[in-house]
């Protein structure tokens, strides 16, 4: 039942492509792919709250653990982790 179900949606949506003309069939793939790497206008709010909301977590992390931040090579500060601080290994 499935498959005959499946093989009918086939074939309607076939002959409604061979019945659009080609060149709007084109037009709207070309349109349709075009739109696919657009970002709208909530998507980069919501991307600007996001790095936000990481920026005060990591700057709560600094300023709760002050001894934990390193300067990197280039100047910026990094938190160490526990492992690259020689914590956590074995003695021996």
């Amino acid at each position: 039942e499935a498959s005959r179900l499946l093989k009918a949606s086939i074939e309607r949506a076939l002959a409604e492509l061979q019945r659009a003309p080609l060149r709007k069939t084109l037009k709207a793939r070309y349109q349709k792919f075009r739109r696919m790497g657009q970002y709208n206008h909530y998507f980069n709010l919501a991307v600007a709250r996001e790095v936000a909301h990481m920026q005060g977590w990591v700057q709560g992390l600094r300023e709760h653990w002050p001894g934990r931040a390193r300067p990197s090579a280039e100047g910026s500060p990094h938190l160490a982790s526990p492992i690259a601080m020689g914590e956590g290994q074995a003695n021996g």
